[in-house]
């Protein structure tokens, strides 16, 4: 009986996760007329909403002008003809019977419908909650335009820039995109460090909670490394990154309470020049800086009593707020309980010069910035309706008995709604697999074949939709769809006006009640156009295995995938439409973090064994990568595991830096091999004071000086002999 519950379970509660709102079945479809109201215009109806056409009132089953003005626009986009919109004939059925499966996968598909008024935007949020509690499957974030406005201005800031007197190079924040920095707890400007000391750690064996600083250190040159002040943010659980504007001296401090943006011109005597706070449940995502700018990434939980008017940010002096009218809501129901707002803020005088905001929900977003592009994406699941008739009436003919055939075959051609058609082949299906007792053989065929459905099905149902804004002006360009779901920043990359891709398929399984349906894994990359077209695709890397690392450089791509062993792939991506699999070496272990060091040798880091792993590959022959060489650190983590700012190179004396608890790593890369120069180690009296001793953070380097920076003191090492310059304590300061 457990087992014949078991299937029960699967297909109810598989059929309970259609979207019913906005669902479309091609066969469903039938010619209608203008005045007309019927079921058969409401099919019409989801289908033309399902494809993108602004149906603002939704599904009415009413042919009215609404529907004439989208059936319109269907013809003349689909099928480049002008009509009146009054009827529904046989081209456009034809269409739909022929063309519609296709183009939905599509990734140029409409998906926003915009919001009339407060209870429109309440009734819409509220319909998604309930979809979403009543176990839906969109479960994933669905991103839209709200709006783009110019901000106000404020008198701007009568200072005198400090006359720069830095070194010759200094290191910068390790970030994604050269020239497009990301916040960080370290900022160097070649003359300073400004270090964002956020943690707890224990003194003389007691733990001690120091409040959260902000420390400015004199750094160059090293002789007068000392403390210039500490900004004291007053607040013991926060924790804070730094942005650093050079030219004009600003120095901005952002934490999950707001931001803080200081005039450093005197680096003894910080002076705040504006702050906002974030309002009700704002949060922080990200940051960037750029082209003397900086970019905010807000997250608020919207209610969905009163969702509107919605304000995200606020000072004395202004504040940033959507209206209920600036919304706009997925035309497919599927969770969206946040609004996303990305703010672009003036340095010098904190003005909000121009703002969009996106509805959604939080599961893996992915914000890549370009130096021409923003990119916000969300992973969904498709409705599943079209792909479970499918099943139930054509893929189990042949195992199913005459009767129950019979009954599939008139509930087909019924002129029913699909909901009423999922719930008739429940009360079907769940009446035979009753009479069938402990009978398991024909049970298992269906378990079988559900699953191996499902997974010749994933890519039109696991799905990552990209929304492309314009960084200068914040005005959404284009939306794009590809299969399956990003790792992180570095799974996105555009070059060229191309957007390569990385993404894995069937990873997480699905979801059915208390039943968990594993399907086969496997990785996929794919190239998109100026208008986010999928131009060009390999896939079925890594088949049971999931990606750990990605990393595109010009026409190269590498990537790791792993479950029992690493493949490191190389890929040839010369030309956007044929992207080549070149060669593919398999090790132990993973790399969760890739960096091209210099031609034709890969850094990787991650863990084998437990234990964090440094490997160089050579990939001068493309079709036969090798490992050149490896080290295992006697360390189980590394913050460079799942931080890539925490990691420093140092191309002119070919060195790598590794933080990793209270010590830190110096590994040369010359000749292309590994040789641990230096291993750092906190001071005696700082050191070994249990589990919240001071760790290691970071390392930066000024000129021929490597600053190894610590919580609770810096380091300075000449990286001509590795012999310490100078040292700072920074408690009891």
């Amino acid at each position: 009986m457990f087992r014949v519950n078991y299937i029960f379970l699967i297909i109810l509660i598989l059929f309970l996760t259609i979207n019913f709102s906005f669902a479309c079945n091609p066969q469903n479809l039938k010619l209608v007329k203008f005045n007309e109201s019927n079921q058969a215009v409401g099919e019409l109806q989801r289908c033309l909403i399902k494809l993108g056409f602004l149906l603002k009132s939704g599904v009415t089953n009413f042919f009215g002008k609404e529907t004439q003005q989208a059936l319109k626009e269907f013809y003349k986009q689909m099928l480049k003809i002008d009509v009146d919109g009054k009827n529904f004939g046989l081209k456009g059925l034809n269409w739909f019977r022929l063309n519609y499966l296709k183009t939905i996968s599509s990734p140029q598909k409409k998906f926003l419908i915009k919001v009339t008024s407060k209870e429109d935007l309440k009734k819409k949020l509220f319909e998604s909650i309930s979809y979403y509690d009543a176990g839906g499957i969109g479960r994933a974030p669905v991103f839209s335009t709200v709006f783009s406005t110019k901000g106000d201005e404020m008198s701007s800031m009568g200072s005198t820039l400090l006359s720069k007197q830095i070194s010759q190079r200094y290191s910068e924040t390790n970030v994604q995109v050269k020239g497009i920095d990301e916040p960080d707890i370290v900022k160097n400007d070649g003359l300073r460090i400004y270090f964002a000391n956020n943690e707890s750690f224990a003194q003389a064996g007691y733990p001690v909670k120091f409040d959260a600083t902000v420390n400015i250190i004199n750094a160059f040159p090293p002789k007068d490394l000392s403390l210039i002040s500490k900004i004291n943010l007053k607040d013991k659980y926060t924790f804070n990154e730094l942005l650093l504007d050079k030219d004009n001296q600003i120095l901005v401090v952002m934490n999950h309470r707001g931001i803080t943006a200081y005039n450093i011109t005197d680096p003894s005597r910080p002076e705040k020049i504006w702050q906002y706070e974030y309002v009700g449940n704002s949060n922080l995502l990200t940051a960037r800086f750029y082209q003397g700018k900086i970019y905010l990434f807000l997250s608020t939980y919207l209610d969905v009593n009163n969702p509107c008017p919605l304000t995200v940010l606020n000072n004395n002096q202004r504040s940033a707020v959507l209206t209920c009218t600036d919304f706009y809501i997925p035309a497919e129901l599927m969770l969206s309980n946040v609004s996303y707002a990305i703010l672009v803020l003036e340095p010098k005088t904190g003005s909000i010069e121009k703002k969009i905001s996106l509805v959604g929900s939080l599961d893996n977003s992915v914000i890549y910035v370009s130096p021409k592009n923003i990119y916000l994406t969300y992973y969904y699941y498709d409705n599943l309706n079209s792909y479970v008739l499918d099943f139930f009436f054509n893929q189990l003919t042949d195992i199913l008995p005459f009767d129950i055939i019979s009954k599939l075959n008139k509930l087909k051609d019924y002129d029913i709604s699909d909901e009423t058609k999922v719930f008739e082949i429940n009360l079907i299906f769940n009446k035979y697999f009753l009479s069938l007792g402990d009978d398991k053989k024909f049970i298992n065929e269906v378990n079988d074949r559900l699953k191996d459905y499902l997974t010749r099905n994933l890519k039109n149902l696991e799905k990552t939709a990209i929304v492309k804004i314009d960084v200068n002006d914040l005005e959404i360009k284009k939306t794009g769809y590809i299969p399956g779901r990003l790792l992180n920043q570095f799974s996105l990359d555009e070059k060229n006006d191309y957007l390569r891709t990385a993404v894995t398929l069937g990873e997480r399984g699905f979801s059915f009640g208390p039943i968990w349906l594993n399907l086969v894994s496997s990785n996929a990359v794919y190239v998109l156009d100026n208008d986010l077209n999928i131009v060009g695709s390999l896939e079925k890397l890594g088949l049971n295995e999931r990606i750990y690392s990605i990393r595109f450089y010009g026409d190269r791509g590498y990537l790791v995938t792993f479950r029992q062993k690493d493949p490191f792939y190389v890929l040839d991506l010369a030309d956007p439409q044929n992207p080549k699999l070149k060669g593919e070496l398999k090790i132990p272990g993973y790399s969760s973090y890739l960096e091209e060091l210099e031609n034709n040798l890969v850094l990787g880091i991650g863990i084998e064994n437990f234990k964090v792993k440094i490997s160089l590959f050579d990939v001068s022959n493309s079709s036969n990568p090798i490992e050149l060489d490896k080290y295992l650190l006697d360390e189980n983590w590394s913050e460079i595991l799942e931080n890539h700012r925490a990691f420093l190179k140092d191309e002119r004396h070919k060195i790598l830096f590794l933080p990793s608890y209270e010590k830190g790593y110096i590994f040369s890369y010359a000749d292309k091999k590994l040789k641990l120069e230096k291993e750092v180690k906190l001071s005696q009296d700082n050191a070994q004071m249990g589990w919240m001793s001071p760790q290691i953070k970071r390392a930066i380097y000024i000129d021929d000086y490597l600053y190894i920076i610590s919580e609770n003191e810096i380091n300075v090492l000449n990286e001509n002999n590795w012999q310490e310059e100078a040292k700072l304590k920074l408690i009891n300061n």
